[in-house]
């Protein structure tokens, strides 16, 4: 996908959830994709709540 606009975004726990959720999606490897973080998933300013990673393959 290198030069590509198209992929899908997924979001999960922890970012190693949310690729693994998108490469199943894609039937994928891990190899065969560009991944881009968008959310590391990291505590709130408080740590109050656990934030979404989300990643777009």
């Amino acid at each position: 996908m290198p030069g590509s606009e198209e992929g899908i975004e997924v979001a999960g726990r922890t970012l190693d959830e949310a690729v693994e959720k998108g490469l199943e999606q894609l039937n994928l490897r891990r190899d065969q994709v560009d991944i881009q973080i968008l959310a590391d998933g990291a505590r709130t300013l408080l740590g109050f709540r656990p934030g979404q990673a989300r990643v777009r393959l």
